[in-house]
Parts: C-alpha cells; sequence; structure tokens
C-alpha cells in the first residue's frame, strides 16, 4: 500500500535563536554547576551530580529503588534502569545499565542504599509520582535564580 505524506511540505516554525546541536552543557558549565549546589537540598545536590555524571534523565534518577544500585565492589555502582513501582521509563530501549563514573556518586549511592528495603526510593522527597515533576520545577527555579549559566 503506497501514500503520500501530506504533510511533508509543511515547515514547522522554530524560533530565531534554534540550535540543531540541542540544548547540552560544556565541561566549565558542569564542573561550575557541581561547585554551586550546596544550596540546595541534599538528595537534589546528589541527583545533579547523577544527572552530570550519568547522562540518565532526570525522571529515571528520582525514580530509582534501592534495588535499582548495584554494588559491584572494587569495580564501582552501576545503575540498573528499568520499569518499576515509582516511576515509568521513556520506552523499552530506556531500559539499560548505567556505570557511576563519579567517585563522589558511588560512596553517595553506597551510603543511601546501605540496609534499606529494596523496593524504597534511593531519593525519598522525588521517589514518588510527581517526584520528576518537583525536581525540575526546583533544579529550574534554583538555576534561573542565580543566572549563572552562559553569562
Amino acid at each position: 500500500m503506497e501514500g503520500t505524506n501530506q504533510f511533508s511540505r509543511l515547515e514547522v516554525a522554530k524560533p530565531a535563536d534554534h540550535n540543531e546541536d540541542g540544548v547540552s552543557f560544556e565541561y566549565d558549565e558542569v564542573k561550575s554547576l557541581l561547585t554551586k549546589t550546596g544550596t540546595m537540598n541534599d538528595d537534589l545536590q546528589d541527583i545533579v551530580r547523577l544527572l552530570a555524571c550519568t547522562g540518565a534523565r532526570l525522571a529515571e534518577i528520582t525514580g530509582l529503588e534501592v534495588r535499582d544500585i548495584l554494588d559491584k565492589g572494587d569495580d564501582g555502582v552501576v545503575l540498573d534502569l528499568r520499569f518499576n513501582d515509582i516511576r515509568r521509563l521513556k520506552n523499552q530501549q530506556s531500559v539499560r545499565t548505567v556505570p557511576v563514573v563519579d567517585q563522589k556518586s558511588v560512596a553517595v549511592l553506597r551510603t543511601r542504599i546501605k540496609g534499606r528495603n529494596p523496593s524504597a526510593p534511593v531519593f525519598p522527597r522525588y521517589g514518588r509520582d510527581g517526584g520528576a515533576d518537583a525536581a525540575s520545577a526546583i533544579l529550574s527555579k534554583w538555576l534561573s535564580a542565580r543566572n549563572w549559566f552562559r553569562q
């Protein structure tokens, strides 16, 4: 069966400052961000550090359960990103394991999961329905209030 897409010649309007490369942070921006998170609550400080060192989505990090943190001993820690009771994933291709390469994050995660119920959220403040939205709102407000990015 053949057909034509009647929308194929329709142009989508883009803002004048649209960047085809997407919005990614430069190394120095990430470094600066991580040094300025001291005014955030502990959960958000740890979440931002994990976002920076794993490239995972905010909802994937805020929705981590204790059982999603795989401690590999001397080989560090791996996040087992899968569908769980706290949050969904974007799609089936989002199911993956992600190594945590930042030693401070490894230490924080080991402390957060020690002796806890496997189904407990790693970040109790945000490990709930709507938790990623709450974290996003607070992070956006924090970043806007400081207005230090890309000055």
